[in-house]
């Protein structure tokens, strides 16, 4: 049947190979890549709309790389029902063939075995490549004759599949047999050296920096460098042109929303708008932003499917395109704002249960609800002031509404804490007064995480300030307080409980009281053990080192402060926050063992040399690391690891002297044998 005479010129399109762009640059990496996929019997190329994968194959075919001739058969939903569609395939390889090829095989209404063993019986001995494109608008009845037929295909029978995502055939049995070759989104998308190559094909210059950040920007989707190149097209600045480029462009939304919208059909478009309010996003997460238990599933096949979707690893989450994103956040605020604060608020809700403290307080305050900011600040976020968290902190609590009362407690709180983690003590203490004024005003359980957070602040900056005695009362208060909360109130603070315990630590270790303030180290690790990572880890190992060494347990101070350097050392961060009384605890071990090079060496450290030594510096003094009976070593030993210390740290009279008002009770107690 000669099906190749009297064919439309639409069916003609149908099985023509596509045309390749006029600015079409060569990709051999792609090009090699179908070689070895095409090997195969079945060849899937799946991605997303705009990832150039038709253009990929046409190119690959017109290039004349195929193992035999070629079958092309573009579909749509013309070609959606079994009889078109196997009618559009037998006219396809009968034009590739020699004419009479398949003889007299019809066009099944739905594919049975006589239909398969004819094919098998007209192709054997024949290399023939078919290739379909946009298999993804096919149906499933068309999907299941398709599957029947590659299942067991006519010998040297290729078959390319071309689709936005992975059709419903059983490419796992294909796969495991060793006969699937597949070329994925990230194969497609465009290299560094390839972008460079596309942009000076277009006659566009930029510098390396400018090339890093458009690679950066489009993830190397070859629509969207398209989409830049034509906006620095004619430009006289191409750099600020790209900096101009983003997600909210017309020119760039109107193709997302085109091609890429509207292909997704109506439920994956409503998922994407629904979950954009996050950088990233898993299952768990989507389920709760679109209130919907499909929402994982959508999850799961947007991120196998597309570019524009990808999976972090093995980790669960998934972040989008940062150009699609762009055009779906300016959609949600355009379109939908009451929405978006509502997404926002869930987001915030959903992480501070996750334990993501920062990520709860930035789409709290993205909520413009300023009482669930004040509550997620207080109650959970709070506590970041203890980690490498504490710039962005800050950073974001200076966003919050500044044209709230003056007089609320709770927001002049969470003020105080951001201008904490900014390092600016001087506006830090400023506040704290006014937070005392009105703090009692507060219904519970506001008032008592408040007041938690009041006290604790205080005692960092007694901290700062050098005063024992301010430390000591506000940690001790602080003890108390978290020890009065329920978990649900304050997340952050549950988690955290043991901090205060810590900060009471301190205040032992400055009155000359090491071993008080190691039972008070190993009960807050008892308390708070998920906290004690990163930089917690290593001030609390720190500070273990510390009272070990004043308590006379030298060997074993030398072993922790040497752990904890050790972690310092390896740190990509030049100088970890923490660690100090590490670096302090190593020094006074090493004086003591008489090492004096390595202790000079340790107590050079700059660490080491901040105000917050002093008052150890007084405390040891007097009468060496520890008086009383439960320093293991003898009052000479005693005097010559004061000394040593003094020495080993540059300390001068002056420096001891100039300890805050109040050591000097201190010091009396560490005389009298209060270790």
């Amino acid at each position: 049947m000669p099906r190749a005479e009297g064919v439309s010129p639409l069916a003609a399109a149908r099985l023509t190979v596509p045309l390749p762009s006029t600015r079409l640059i060569s990709r051999e990496r792609v090009t090699r890549l179908l070689d070895r996929a095409v090997a195969r019997p079945l060849t899937l190329v799946s991605a997303g709309p705009g990832t150039g994968k038709t253009l990929a194959v046409a190119t690959w075919v017109r290039e004349g790389r195929a193992p035999g001739p070629v079958a092309w058969v573009t579909l749509d939903r013309v070609v959606g029902v079994p009889s078109r569609f196997w009618g559009a395939v037998l006219t396809a390889l009968e034009r590739a063939l020699e004419p009479g090829t398949l003889g007299v095989v019809q066009s099944p209404r739905s594919v049975d075995d006589e239909f398969v063993e004819a094919l098998h019986g007209r192709l054997a001995g024949h290399q023939v490549v078919l290739v379909l494109d946009d298999v993804h608008e096919l149906p499933a009845d068309v999907l299941d004759g398709l599957d029947q037929l590659l299942r067991l295909p006519p010998e040297g029978l290729h078959v390319v599949l071309i689709s936005r995502h992975d059709p419903s055939l059983s490419l796992h049995r294909h796969r495991l047999a060793g006969h699937l070759g597949e070329v994925r989104a990230a194969d497609l998308a465009f290299t560094s050296a390839e972008t460079r190559q596309l942009l000076e094909d277009g006659g566009v210059r930029l510098a390396e920096d400018g090339l890093a950040e458009l690679v950066r920007i489009s993830g190397g989707w070859a629509a969207g460098l398209r989409l830049a190149l034509l906006s620095m097209e004619g430009a006289s600045d191409p750099q600020r042109a790209l900096r101009q480029f983003s997600g909210q462009q017309p020119l760039v939304a109107g193709y997302l929303d085109e091609e890429v919208m509207r292909s997704l059909g109506p439920a994956r478009a409503n998922f994407l708008l629904r979950t954009c309010v996050t950088d990233r996003i898993c299952a768990p997460l989507a389920e709760v932003l679109t209130r919907d238990d499909s929402a994982p599933g959508l999850l799961r096949s947007l991120s196998g499917d597309h570019l524009l979707v990808h999976e972090l690893g093995e980790s669960g989450w998934s972040r989008y395109h940062p150009l699609l994103l762009q055009t779906l956040r300016s959609r949600l605020n355009r379109d939908e704002l009451e929405l978006e604060h509502e997404l926002h608020r869930r987001a915030s809700v959903w992480f501070e249960g996750a334990g993501e403290w920062l990520l709860a307080l930035e789409h709290a305050v993205a909520s413009d609800d300023l009482a669930l900011s004040v509550r997620v600040g207080l109650g959970s976020s709070a506590v970041l002031v203890f980690s490498g968290h504490r710039s962005p902190l800050g950073s974001i609590i200076s966003r919050i509404c500044a044209q709230a009362s003056p007089h609320d407690p709770e927001l002049l709180m969470l003020r105080a804490l951001g201008a904490y983690s900014q390092d600016n003590h001087a506006r830090t203490v400023d506040l704290l007064p006014l937070v005392e004024a009105g703090v009692h005003e507060l219904p519970e359980p506001r008032r008592t995480i408040t007041l938690l957070n009041l006290r604790v602040l205080q005692a960092l900056e007694a901290r700062v300030a050098g005063d024992t005695e301010q430390l000591t009362r506000a940690s001790e208060e602080a003890v108390r307080l978290v020890g009065g909360l329920r978990g649900e109130d304050a997340p952050g603070w549950a988690v955290f409980r043991g901090v205060p315990l810590k900060i009471v630590a301190v205040g032992q270790l400055w009155s000359g009281r090491p071993a008080a303030a190691l039972r008070l180290l190993r009960q807050a690790m008892v308390f708070g053990q998920e906290t004690f990572t990163g930089y917690a880890a290593v001030y609390h190992q720190g500070l273990t080192a510390l009272a070990l060494v004043m308590c006379g347990q030298v060997a074993a101070a030398r072993r922790e402060a040497l752990a904890v350097v050790g972690q310092v050392e390896a740190s990509p961060i030049e100088r970890p926050h923490g660690s100090g009384p590490a670096w302090l605890a190593l020094a006074l071990a090493e004086q003591s063992l008489g090492h004096q090079e390595t202790a000079a060496s340790a107590g050079s450290r700059r660490e080491c040399c901040g105000r917050w030594t002093r008052p150890v510096r007084a405390s040891l003094s007097g009468a060496g690391p520890c008086a009383g009976s439960a320093h293991r070593r003898g009052p000479a030993r005693r005097t010559k690891s004061a000394r040593s210390f003094r020495e080993g740290l540059c300390l001068s009279r002056a420096d001891v002297c100039r300890a805050p008002a109040g050591r000097a009770r201190d010091r009396g107690r560490a005389r009298g044998g209060q270790c």
